[in-house]
């Protein structure tokens, strides 16, 4: 009966290298940040049927565009900051168990 390499080796993973940790990281952070495109494409407004109101577009419209309510944007985007912070603590807690610092042995 043939064994596929995961059957073999199920214990063994690829190493993820500190650089490709880092992107990872940067690129989650950045993609809340995607408000540009879309303000470019809808004209800040999301439309058509809001396909393009990203979180970051919603929270500039509530501070600046609708109503100027910058009190609720301000705490719209404190809300984002602590859902990216929660998302980045939880992978810096586990990349010990997944991200190989090539460390010297004593």
């Amino acid at each position: 009966m043939a064994r596929g390499s995961w059957q073999v080796h199920p214990h063994h993973a690829a190493p993820v290298d500190p650089v490709i940790f880092f992107n990872l990281v940067m690129q989650f952070i950045f993609s809340f940040l995607t408000s540009t495109q879309a303000y470019v494409v809808s004209g800040g407004t999301g439309r058509p049927l809001d396909t393009t109101l990203f979180y970051s577009l919603y929270v500039y419209n509530r501070s600046f565009q609708i109503g100027a309510n910058v009190g609720y944007g301000s705490a719209l985007a404190w809300v984002l900051l602590l859902v990216v912070a929660t998302f980045t603590a939880v992978v810096f807690l586990s990349s010990r168990f997944w991200v190989y610092y090539d460390t010297p042995e004593n």
